[in-house]
């Protein structure tokens, strides 16, 4: 919804949008000229660095993504599942500042 209200405010008229719920398949989807899509910057560098995808600068009104993670708090970290939520923190954390 937040992608079509900023693309109303300026004026653009998709003929379709779809819907998935892999960023796998969005981008294979892109990459395929089906159109564009808005993904975080992490999940498509590989594919803006070999050229297989282009980064499309928006003029249009701020998109802000709040991304929120939930465990139980009582539960048992593996030492694997700690370090996931370290390095995601340390990454969302980091994209947080070069805003």
């Amino acid at each position: 919804m937040l992608f079509e209200r900023a693309l109303a405010e300026d004026h653009a008229q998709p003929a379709m949008i779809l819907e998935f719920h892999s960023i796998e398949v969005i981008k294979q989807c892109v990459m395929s000229g089906m159109g564009v899509a808005v993904l975080p910057a992490i999940d498509v560098a590989r594919e803006a660095q070999a050229g297989r995808v282009a980064v499309l600068s928006w003029a249009g009104p701020e998109l802000q993504v709040v991304t929120q993670m939930v465990r139980h708090k009582d539960k048992w970290l593996s030492p694997a599942l700690q370090a996931f939520l370290a390095m995601t923190r340390d990454v969302l954390v980091g994209s947080q500042t070069k805003n």
